[in-house]
């Protein structure tokens, strides 16, 4: 309560941290809590930042990835379609929010088996990560896994290897950790 006493319910920072609890609630299998949290901050957001402000899309975004919990996969679509939307004309395609859109979007469409949209939607992720932060970058190898996972399901197993291998070796050298 204190950011909601002092700061307001409706403040940037109390719907930052209601999307966090919100974004707890999915993770812990609490949809309906989650889902009505998150429609909340998405209201709010929309109300004082506006409906084409990064932040309300985000939370959006966040709305989509409930229903996708929820396997309401038509429902997370059309989510994760406006946010592409949105981030592209705010940011354009080779910004790295955009492209994690990209990423849902396609990973989305391989669970619904439209493989060849998937696929577009892939490598658009995969080339403005690849941009953005290189070939090698944890975001970019799981672009380069889900095209290769896209072929797979199509049956074109001749042309997924190469992507399965390219994402593999991008893992190398191993992370180390800290003794």
């Amino acid at each position: 309560n204190g950011y909601e006493l002092f700061l307001g319910k409706h403040h940037p920072d109390t719907l930052r941290i209601n999307c966090q609890i919100s974004s707890l609630y999915q993770q812990t299998g609490n949809f309906d809590e989650a889902e009505q949290l998150i429609g909340a901050c998405i209201t709010s957001s929309k109300a004082f930042l506006g409906k084409d402000h990064p932040v309300t899309i985000a939370y959006i975004m966040e709305l989509g990835k409930i229903f996708l919990s929820k396997s309401d996969l038509q429902r997370a679509e059309v989510l994760f379609r406006d946010c592409v939307q949105g981030f592209q004309s705010l940011f354009g395609s080779d910004n790295p929010v955009t492209c994690s859109a990209f990423l849902s979007l396609g990973c989305l469409l391989l669970d619904r088996s439209s493989f060849h949209e998937a696929e577009s939607h892939l490598i658009a992720a995969k080339s403005g990560f690849e941009r953005a932060f290189g070939l090698s970058h944890p975001n970019t190898l799981a672009a380069i896994l889900n095209i290769g996972t896209a072929f797979m399901k199509r049956g074109l197993f001749d042309r997924c290897l190469p992507f399965f291998q390219q994402a593999l070796a991008g893992y190398d050298p191993p992370i180390v950790t800290g003794k």
